[in-house]
């Protein structure tokens, strides 16, 4: 199970720190980003862009982070999402032998609701700071909407966030969604993000050109 989860989601002070640096990159902020030798291309809905210095693509495993094109930029003219937030992606090699991940519902949500799979979405390990709020799936994803009540005196990051774990081309994918505390989702916003947020990788990927920004759909 641990090969569908990932530690690589920063805490949010790191993470503001990231799209911090990234400031200035202006019209040629990248929408899309293709890992994994090519097999998933990596999208955001509308107004969001692909953060290149805090993403990696190293070995068996990649990592994305995607904010809005105007923070990620620092151009207040470049768009801006519907729902401001944080969006990371994880790429790994699917294990031989293992089943569509919508096949693994009951065996996903035992993992989650285990010290392993809380351990796994929280900010500071701990699987006591994550309460899993429920597990759902949905058009072919196991999705996980998660509450972490790990506290920071400089924390600006809601405790709700949300995980969809897909197959794609040979490969395991785990989109995130969280936003700041001014601006929390209502559990319909956070949903219809994640979703969102899969299937745009899903349109880039089918598309196949990493250069291109797939169709808003």
């Amino acid at each position: 199970m641990s090969t569908w989860t990932s530690k690589r989601l920063q805490g949010a002070a790191a993470a503001l720190l990231v799209l911090a640096g990234c400031a200035g990159l202006g019209a040629s902020t990248p929408k899309t980003r293709a890992v994994a030798d090519g097999a998933v291309i990596v999208a955001g809905p509308p107004g969001y862009c692909i953060d290149p210095v805090g993403s990696r693509d190293r070995g068996e495993s990649s990592f994305v982070l995607l904010a809005s094109c105007a923070a990620i930029s620092g151009d207040a003219t470049m768009p801006r999402p519907l729902f401001p937030a944080l969006l990371t992606a994880t790429v790994t090699p699917k294990p031989p032998g293992t089943g569509p991940v919508a096949e693994q519902g009951a065996a996903l949500e035992r993992y989650f609701a285990a010290p392993q799979g809380r351990a796994a979405m929280a900010r500071d390990g701990n699987p006591e700071s994550v309460e899993i709020v429920e597990t759902l799936t949905r058009d072919g994803l196991f999705i996980v909407h998660a509450r972490d009540r790990t506290t920071a005196a400089d924390d600006t990051m809601t405790p709700d966030r949300w995980r969809a774990i897909f197959d794609l081309n040979g490969q395991i994918v785990s989109a995130s969604a969280t936003t700041t505390d001014n601006r929390p989702f209502s559990r319909e916003a956070g949903l219809a993000l994640i979703l969102r947020f899969a299937r745009r990788i899903h349109e880039a990927t089918r598309a196949g050109t990493p250069t291109g920004e797939p169709p808003d759909g």
